[in-house]
């Protein structure tokens, strides 16, 4: 008997089937009459549930999908709806959360340990995404106001408030736990904070007063600071403190330019943010002015400090006047195309500072000898990313050109002492 033969005749799929295997919002449930299900194979395979289709298709006894809900009703919800627990999650914004702790020890780690790596990043990952689960469930009433987060998953009802919890809570021990066991116990007791401090404070503070960016900005910077205690790094030293300074102040422009984009949609919810009220659009480039020029003045008040060499000023600039240019375009002109092209724009921008701080930044340990993989890294992204070492390195006497930083011959030419 073919497979679609077997299929077409099992008793789950039959046309004929008993109203039990449907649904209590079926239009049959509940009729007078018993019409025929007119669904193509393909529908009726839908229907199923994902585990029964196989068996039932090959001959084989169904398995019992019900008893296996009632045991692992989480584990089968997140198999049948990927998707759901992926927007639940925030898996892009979660993701690039995760990338944001690696600095921190790439920076201070006195060698690169994988196992150590990828139970930061799975640890922090895992940290965020209940983060993000218990955010949306304590907000699921004010999701379904606004446009933008009514199709989430708990406002259209596709996952319920219990398994949603249950989904955070596993996933937040897991995250403590391999941060706990694979990193140090500190990674874990700042992994932990930053759902405390997103879902116990920040989240409640969003319909009380618009200062609640601020403690949301903290709880979105907490992560440079697990790769520092990843590495067994004291996160009070100079690049701690600096990188943390960069993402806490970045997130300013960039929120606030998000929240002006979708101020009519926070609005209906009643949320508290300072760019709600602003229709023109000139009092929220105002407010982010300080912020930026903050961003702008940071990677000399990092080199003063000792976090990174003088090269990190000078490599920046190019990222700082890109960023400058689409916020000057915003403030001149606002507009939901220019405040877009600002905000995508302060993507790149983090990313370029945070690769440059990497490759500038000075050992945590001043006595301890850089490593060999350091400098090699650096000596390559030197090369390729320096723009002080290309724009001098045709010169055959560089230093008579640059006094304010030092150079140093190697055996064909000379190279920008970046270490």
């Amino acid at each position: 008997m073919s497979v679609r033969r077997a299929w077409a005749r099992s008793p789950v799929l039959s046309s004929s089937a008993s109203a039990s295997h449907l649904p209590a919002h079926h239009p049959q449930v509940g009729g007078s009459a018993t019409k025929p299900l007119k669904m193509s194979i393909r529908r009726r395979m839908r229907a199923l549930p994902l585990m029964s289709r196989v068996p039932s298709a090959i001959g084989l006894k169904a398995i019992d999908t019900t008893n296996l809900a009632a045991c692992c009703p989480v584990g089968v919800d997140m198999f049948t709806k990927p998707k759901e627990y992926n927007v639940l999650a925030k898996s892009k914004l979660t993701t690039f959360v995760a990338i944001s702790a690696l600095p921190g020890y790439v920076i201070a780690a006195p060698a690169i340990d994988p196992s150590v790596v990828a139970c930061l990043f799975v640890g922090t990952a895992l940290s965020s995404g209940a983060a993000q689960t218990m955010n949306q469930m304590l907000e699921v009433e004010y999701d379904k106001l606004m446009n933008r987060t009514r199709g989430r998953p708990l406002p259209r009802g596709k996952v319920s408030l219990e398994h949603a919890g249950v989904f955070a809570t596993v996933g937040g021990m897991t995250g403590a736990s391999l941060l706990a066991v694979g990193t140090t116990p500190a990674t874990a007791v700042l992994g932990t904070s930053i759902a405390a401090l997103y879902a116990g404070l920040y989240t409640p503070m969003k319909r009380v007063t618009p200062y609640n960016t601020h403690v949301g900005a903290i709880a979105g910077s907490l992560p440079v600071l697990m790769g520092f205690a990843a590495a067994g790094a004291p996160i009070y030293c100079p690049q701690a403190v600096m990188l943390f300074a960069l993402q806490t102040l970045w997130q300013f422009p960039h929120f606030y330019c998000l929240a002006w984009l979708y101020r009519a949609d926070y609005s209906k919810a009643n949320y508290k943010m300072f760019p709600l009220g602003d229709e023109t659009g000139k009092y929220t480039a105002d407010i982010i002015k300080p912020y930026n020029a903050a961003l702008m003045a940071l990677p000399t008040v990092s080199c003063l400090t000792g976090a990174t060499t003088w090269m990190f000023a000078v490599d920046s600039i190019l990222p700082n006047v890109f960023f400058a240019q689409r916020f000057f375009v915003f403030a001149k002109d606002p507009s939901p195309q220019t405040a877009r092209s600002f905000f995508f724009a302060s993507l790149w921008h983090l990313g370029a500072m945070l690769a440059l701080f990497t490759l500038h930044s000075k050992e945590v340990d001043e006595t301890r000898e850089s490593a060999k993989w350091r400098q090699t890294l650096r000596e390559v992204g030197g090369k390729l990313a320096c723009a002080h070492h290309r724009f001098m390195e045709s010169w055959t006497t560089p230093g008579d050109l640059c006094p304010i930083f030092t150079f140093t011959e190697s055996k064909s030419n000379n190279s920008c002492a970046i270490r």
